[in-house]
């Protein structure tokens, strides 16, 4: 059997189980930021495939922004709740919005879905 991955096709599933793969979308950081967010992360083993091009763009307060969206998934032995909190205090410092609403419900994050949800109405995001 072959698996479909971000390179191509393998023989070797993918290295998580427990969650499929998870939108998020929102204002692009900057490369530095961004970097800082995704790199500990991978490290640690969660995939992120970040699906934007450098066009993205939408709209915050009459202004075009740049943005980025894309999907990420949870390594295995990551507890689901413990996600939510990662990603939050990895971007505390960011501009908003910057979301992962369906992991954030997933997990019953009940302050970060209700934060996501009105950014994400307000924004149009996903």
């Amino acid at each position: 059997m072959k698996f479909r991955s971000a390179r191509g096709f393998t023989d070797r599933p993918a290295p998580w189980t427990r969650w499929p793969k998870a939108p998020f979308d929102g204002l692009y950081p900057g490369e530095e930021a961004f970097d800082a967010l995704i790199e500990p992360l991978r490290e640690d083993g969660w995939i992120i495939d970040v699906r934007s091009s450098r066009e993205y763009e939408f709209d915050v307060d009459g202004e075009r922004r740049p943005a980025v969206y894309g999907f990420l998934a949870l390594p295995d032995g990551l507890a689901l709740q413990d996600a939510p909190e990662r990603l939050r205090a990895a971007t505390a410092g960011w501009e908003q919005p910057f979301t992962w609403l369906p992991l954030a419900e997933a997990a019953g994050d009940a302050d970060v879905v209700a934060r996501q949800r009105e950014q994400t109405e307000e924004f149009a995001l996903y």
